[in-house]
């Protein structure tokens, strides 16, 4: 028998008796053994070869995976993992309501992000509710309970969302909402409903109108439910990067009349006056010519 100096043999694999070339292990320094006249072969210990699609079954060639079957695999953006650290930690409890955050320069240090993307984060945050601004003060944290992490491959559906999408899933939902708050809000809920009614300058004031509204109709799956919608809405704002509608003074008009309902306990009222409220939105943006078939003015 043959002896080879080195190293002892791995594994032995017979060569097949067939015509048509196989797939073999190349000779390779690092291993023991050589090829030998009698048809053996090498290999290394973590090498498990299949030959049940061996060239002869392919006609010398390998079968491949069809190119459209992948996507371009795209880098996340850096404010993503920003909000997704601030969230995680609001969870565990390390961040808790009315803290303070560091500055703009120190935290941006301490995450390892440029300014601008720590100030993108931060608006999103303040968008939905997360995070406010108080001059003099800072941005501090709001008491709104267990957050869940968002879905950035959600979120990579943004890119073909349209506002009307959401505007007909908000139709669906806040007039319901609305009759709720008008017979479940306290007092305290009812004062904050009408100071939020009386601001619309930014489009924060919209999103904490509608966002008290539905946390006084104290049902936390409708709010959620609520309050994603007017978070993607947001992000929806950046993409198309589309303007106020300019009449603020009808937005307010109508958020203080549904204010009023609620404050009667009028629940059909209350869910009739939203429902009209979005329906004119839903006008409003539709006729402006936003990009993607929708509008340019900004969903109240």
């Amino acid at each position: 028998m043959q002896r080879f100096s080195g190293r002892p043999l791995t594994r032995l694999i017979p060569r097949p008796r067939q015509r048509t070339p196989v797939l073999t292990a190349r000779p390779d320094r690092r291993y023991a053994g050589r090829p030998g006249r009698s048809g053996w072969t090498t290999l290394p210990l973590d090498v498990e070869p299949d030959l049940r699609y061996g060239p002869w079954q392919t006609g010398g060639r390998v079968p491949m995976v069809d190119a459209t079957e992948f996507r371009r695999i795209t880098p996340r953006a850096l404010h993503n993992a920003v909000i997704d650290q601030v969230c995680d930690l609001i969870n565990e409890g390390v961040l808790t309501p009315g803290q303070t955050l560091p500055s703009e320069r120190d935290l941006s240090l301490q995450l390892g992000v440029s300014r601008n993307s720590l100030r993108e984060a931060l608006r999103v945050l303040e968008a939905r509710g997360i995070v406010v601004t108080r001059h003099g003060v800072g941005r501090t944290i709001r008491d709104v309970g267990p957050l869940q992490v968002p879905d950035w491959a959600v979120t990579e559906r943004i890119q073909t969302l349209t506002v009307r999408e959401v505007l007909e899933t908000r139709v669906l939902l806040e007039p319901h909402a609305c009759a709720l708050a008008s017979t479940r809000r306290s007092e305290e809920e009812l004062a904050a409903i009408k100071a939020a009614a009386d601001h619309r300058d930014t489009w924060e004031d919209n999103v904490r109108f509608h966002h008290t509204v539905a946390a006084a109709a104290d049902n936390y799956v409708l709010a959620q439910l609520i309050l994603q919608q007017m978070n993607l809405l947001q992000e929806l704002r950046q993409r198309d990067r589309y303007a106020s509608s300019g009449d603020v003074a009808t937005l307010i008009a109508q958020h203080q009349q549904i204010a009023r309902a609620i404050e009667a306990r009028d629940a059909a009222q209350a869910k009739a006056l939203m429902e009209d409220h979005l329906q004119s939105t839903a006008r409003v943006v539709g006729s402006t010519g936003c990009p993607g078939g929708e509008g340019g003015a900004d969903p109240g």
